[in-house]
């Protein structure tokens, strides 16, 4: 059961970041995109184990890189304007 649990969390994790990846193609460096492709792939492969802690050891590493995605994307730009706290 803890398989197939984990299996699934990993598929779900893989779909959604395809889709961001998708639709923020023209807003993230290629670096961050190979990065995170990277993890897809490395996430894939784990899913072929019958071990619960190489998928949960994956799932752990793939999350790490793909909240990059988010951290860039959500960050804040440096043409933002900065509140002054003295008005």
């Amino acid at each position: 059961r803890a398989l197939a649990e984990a299996r699934n969390q990993a598929d779900s994790m893989i779909a959604s970041t395809d889709k961001q990846l998708k639709e923020n193609d023209d807003k993230l460096p290629e670096d961050l995109k190979t990065e995170v492709e990277e993890a897809i792939t490395k996430l894939r492969d784990s899913l072929t184990s019958d071990d619960v802690k190489i998928i949960q050891n994956a799932i752990t590493e793939f999350v790490n890189k793909s909240m990059k995605i988010g951290e860039h994307l959500y960050k804040p730009t440096e043409e933002a304007p900065v509140q002054d706290k003295a008005a």
